[in-house]
């Protein structure tokens, strides 16, 4: 398990700088080569844990039966794979979205790779279709990951907003706390909605919210918040923000969230087919 920072997540000058050494290494690369593993999700921009990012040595891919790359600063990969699942990503030859998902299998756990699947299929701005991360599980050559996969693939939901929240909700449902929803919609006395929760339990009025550091030091955002927060409060919904501190330690994460539960009781109105953004 990593900490709480992920790529995107105020980290886009070390995920630039990682790119860059992928373009200057890409010309040098064999005709079949290409970027594998934590290397091919910068590129493509599916979010890991900062630890992995920060790693200087870049994943490289041949396909079986060639010999893998031994160059300086890459760790070279054999492995066996479909030509269509490899493909170009700003100019750069990387595996496909959802086998790169697939490969991020052997170097994550269920948290952060439900955290990349929820940014994969995104409702905004989906990069591939939970169809499409089915199909390549059943496809993919390493049975041993097979299993964390399909749990996670149970687990993705499309409303998640940032690796963090993702986080929380695994935690929270592998726990078995039920009765959550991610980004609900907060509604104020005369029905219009405020606010978005990100992850709500509307019959208790309770929001748990991610705060990173760059709700505090990125201009206006912060004021945006307490402006939020105050919408929110205004229509009777308790606000619990968490830190990264909470998130590396699930067992006090836990311990908050059923507290404030049991603090709240469960008696409001749940609309059980809330609408998107």
């Amino acid at each position: 398990m990593y900490t709480a920072t992920y790529t995107g997540d105020g980290t886009r000058a070390l995920v630039a700088e990682r790119i860059r050494d992928a373009r200057s290494l890409h010309v040098r690369l064999p005709e079949a080569a290409f970027f594998c593993g934590t290397t091919a999700a910068l590129i493509l921009g599916i979010p890991v844990p900062i630890e992995l990012a920060a790693r200087p040595a870049l994943h490289v891919g041949m396909p079986s039966p060639e010999c893998a790359s031994r160059a300086s600063g890459v760790i070279g990969h054999k492995l066996q794979i479909d030509p269509r699942d490899v493909g170009t990503c700003s100019g750069l030859r990387v595996t496909s979205v959802p086998r790169t998902w697939c490969d991020l299998a052997a170097v994550l756990d269920l948290e952060d790779l439900v955290a990349a699947g929820d940014r994969i299929i995104h409702y905004k701005n989906p990069l591939a279709s939970r169809a499409n991360l089915a199909a390549a599980i059943d496809a993919h050559p390493a049975r041993r990951g097979r299993a964390l996969l399909r749990e996670a693939l149970e687990l993705l939901d499309e409303r998640a907003d940032s690796p963090p929240e993702s986080v929380i909700r695994v935690t929270v449902v592998c726990a078995g706390i039920r009765g959550f929803h991610a980004n609900y919609p907060v509604r104020n006395i005369r029905g219009e909605i405020i606010a978005w929760g990100d992850l709500s339990f509307p019959a208790h009025r309770v929001a748990f919210e991610y705060q990173g550091d760059y709700h505090r030091t990125e201009p206006g955002r912060w004021r945006k918040d307490l402006t939020r927060k105050a919408r929110m409060a205004s229509a009777g919904w308790q606000v619990i923000e968490i830190a990264g501190t909470e998130l590396a330690d699930r067992q006090a994460l836990l311990e908050l969230i059923r507290d404030t539960l049991a603090f709240y009781p469960a008696v409001h109105p749940v609309d059980l087919n809330p609408p998107t953004r």
